[in-house]
């Protein structure tokens, strides 16, 4: 027999007039989130011993398949699977049972075969981009770890770490970690030109998210991807980075600040205090008797015996010491609660304490309260600090007592508790995490819709017998297909002899194709509708044809739209909602939109500030971090290279020049592809060849097709397996140049 079936290294038995029909198709090259990719039709294995043996795991309904230890097949999961033909490898992929069929008293085993590349999509399920580890770039935030990332470098696993090439203006980023670009979202800015650091939201680069979420997904698979292509390399995927689209400030990790909190309770035990009063003569000559001198001052961590031990988290309470070490910065509310009673053997004239905070040894906070011998007194305290990793507090209790004698004084202080509960607010000092600050999108979505953006497919893994291992190649069309010379003479290989069928414009879908970012209803968006009545980066190809309706590609991000300053040369983002009353009274708030694709240009000339969160301490730069949708030449000029836009504007905000046709993403990625589609000289070419099993082993959707002197890309592949068709369906789609 010339067809061999392994799965899981185990060869399958076929029936002498078995079908394995193959279906391959250039679309499913495009649009692998669809999940369909190479495949056969259902295929149906006989009950042999073999075969039974293999399956039995699927079929017995006694066998506990977690159990049991010689289990050659899971029927939960697709095992992969090598198809041959002639000792020609024609298919590897997984193959998955769909059912076990038995008929008078004969089994059968329905099954399917996959490429690798089909579970892709589906492990990513609804892993999120904010999901995936990111932890090696946790910071702190201060002025400085902001403004490096523009041109310096970032923290990787908390060591400083340059991510620039050799130029110091930011022409060449490593398109990895982090950088802090300047947009304005609608927050109550110092100035036009100043920032707050915690203004600003760290982005990361599109090229290392594609890979962190492959690397989610391939992972346990014997697959890699090669990250030398063009898609990878060139300079649009060098400079592309993502990250905020509005909405609120930045806050601290819900988990994090829970970490934060300190908690501690517990009882001082009858603490006794002994010794004679202090006193000092008045002017008539009396005595003023003052406070006792010995042990009354007491350090609430120190001296107290806490009937149950601190919660500590993050924070480090050293009972030895008396202190509590502050691990992550952040605005604290401190709460100190608790009861005291005191007695003694003398006259009384009354007494007071007060509970004092020391940070780093400076006395920070006092409150003081009188007290009446026999009479429980309620202890409170409650204030909020500014506080930083590093910092140790100490608190005391202190009691003055208004004493005529020496004799034995008793004090007992009870259910002691001290909370110190970081705000959620993010100041100069706060951990950032990217989990936290990234937009909220899944990770399939923002794979697709980089790839659409690009018109990018997806290879099915290449198998290399030398590495044992599979490849998957990421690239653009416009470097998929080799050059017309280079391609595949199919003329001879026509089946005259079955129908020949040739389709104009067959695959228009409608009579408006739209190619459009996720709709915004930001300001600055809004106002460019009402300008030029389209969507800011929007391309609309309106076709004379027979179909109807919309065909929209919509993209799940937006590049918002680009301001200039007035009176100043500072170009960045505008991200805010923006209304006026009937007063004329203009009110500007934050917008909460998708998720922000740009490019990061580098330094262009022009003062910036930025302010610490915690005080007015500020530096003036003289250069700041410019980004736009527009990728410019590395220079202080405004050259314009490329545009992320499927068409160019009609209108500015940033006064900077229209850039021309042919250097948008339609344009440049897309044009072509769709005209082949849609022009009026578009031909789908539908015959039977005579194709082998060394033409599908060596199949190469890249090289055009000739027939007849015309060239031609090839679309699909319907049902291949020559012993049970001798001819295979093709699809064909004119090439027009």
């Amino acid at each position: 027999m010339n067809s061999k079936l392994i799965v899981n290294g185990i060869e399958l038995d076929l029936s002498e007039n078995i079908a394995v029909p193959l279906n391959l198709s250039i679309s499913d090259v495009k649009e692998p989130e669809k999940r369909k990719r190479s495949y056969s039709k259902s295929i149906k294995l006989e009950g042999t011993s073999n075969n039974m043996q293999f399956f039995m795991s699927a079929y017995s309904l006694s066998m506990d398949v977690l159990q049991s230890s010689n289990v050659s097949f899971n029927p939960a999961i697709r095992n992969p699977c090598e198809f041959y033909k002639n000792d020609l490898l024609i298919f590897k992929g997984k193959l998955k049972l769909n059912e076990v069929i038995i008929q008078d008293k004969n089994y059968y085993f329905d099954c399917t075969l996959f490429s690798d590349a089909v579970d892709i999509f589906a492990k990513l399920k609804e892993k999120k981009l904010n999901e995936l580890d990111w932890s090696e770039y946790d910071h702190t935030l201060t002025r400085d770890n902001v403004v490096n990332t523009w041109m310096q470098g970032v923290h990787v696993n908390g060591v400083f770490t340059r991510n620039f090439g050799a130029d110091s203006y930011g022409y060449q980023p490593q398109s990895f970690g982090y950088i802090y670009p300047i947009v304005d979202y609608g927050y109550n800015k110092p100035g036009t030109s100043t920032f707050r650091t915690n203004q600003l939201y760290p982005f990361i680069y599109v090229k290392e998210a594609i890979k962190k979420i492959l690397n989610e997904a391939l992972e346990g698979e014997n697959i890699e991807v090669d990250y030398t292509t063009s898609f990878f390399t060139s300079a649009n995927m060098q400079k592309l980075i993502y990250g905020f689209g509005g909405g609120d400030v930045m806050k601290l990790n819900s988990t994090y600040s829970n970490d934060m909190k300190v908690e501690a309770a517990g009882d001082i035990l009858s603490q006794t205090i002994t010794g004679y009063p202090r006193y000092y003569t008045d002017l008539n000559g009396n005595k003023q008797f003052k406070h006792f001198e010995f042990n009354s001052a007491y350090n609430i961590f120190k001296d107290i015996s806490f009937t149950a031990p601190p919660t500590q988290n993050i924070n480090y309470i050293n009972t030895t010491t008396g202190t509590l070490t502050i691990n992550a910065s952040g605005i604290y509310d401190i709460n100190l609660s608790g009861n005291l009673i005191y007695t003694h053997a003398g006259t009384d004239i009354g007494g007071s304490y007060r509970v004092i905070m020391y940070t780093d040894g400076v006395l920070t906070s006092t409150t003081s309260r009188s007290m009446t011998e026999g009479t429980l007194c309620s202890i409170s305290r409650t204030l909020t600090r500014d506080l930083k990793a590093g910092q140790k507090l100490t608190f005391t209790i202190e009691f003055f007592l208004n004493k005529k004698d020496g004799s034995i004084v008793t004090v007992d202080v009870n259910d002691i508790h001290l909370t110190l509960t970081a705000r959620d607010t993010i100041v100069d000092g706060s951990p950032i995490t990217l989990n936290n600050s990234l937009p909220d999108i899944k990770c399939s979505e923002f794979l697709k819709g980089i790839m659409n953006l690009f018109y990018a497919y997806m290879s099915d893994p290449i198998y290399n017998v030398v590495t044992n291992k599979s490849t998957i190649y990421i690239d653009t069309f416009n470097n998929y297909y080799k050059a017309p010379s280079n391609y595949d003479d199919w003329t001879d290989k026509v089946d005259y002899q079955r129908e020949i069928t040739i389709q104009s414009n067959s695959l228009v879908q409608g009579s408006n194709y739209i190619y459009k970012f996720s709709e915004e209803k930001d300001f600055l968006n809004n106002e460019y509708k009402r300008l030029t009545g389209l969507n800011y980066g929007e391309k609309s190809i309106q076709l004379s044809t027979w179909a109807t309706g919309d065909v929209k590609i919509e993209l799940p991000f937006n590049t918002y739209v680009p301001y200039k300053v007035e009176n100043t040369n500072l170009i960045y983002p505008l991200i805010i909602d923006k209304s006026i009353d009937t007063t004329g009274k203009e009110t500007i708030k934050p917008y909460k939109g998708k998720g922000m694709l740009t490019f990061y240009n580098g330094f262009r000339t022009e003062p910036i500030t930025i302010r610490n969160t915690n005080d007015d301490t500020q530096i003036t730069y003289t250069v700041y971090p410019f980004t736009h949708h527009i990728r410019y030449r590395e220079n202080q000029n405004f050259e314009p290279l490329f545009d992320l836009h499927f068409s160019s504007r009609n209108y500015t905000f940033d006064g900077l020049q229209v850039i021309p046709d042919q250097k948008n993403t339609y344009d440049y990625y897309h044009a072509r592809f769709v005209n082949e589609m849609t022009s009026e000289n578009s031909k789908l070419l539908s015959l039977y060849l005579k194709l082998n099993y060394k033409d599908i082993h060596d199949l190469d959707f890249s090289k055009l097709k000739m027939i007849d002197g015309i060239l031609y890309r090839l679309n699909t592949i319907k049902d291949f397996d020559l012993d049970a068709y001798g001819t295979t369906q093709v699809e064909l789609l004119k090439y027009l140049g």
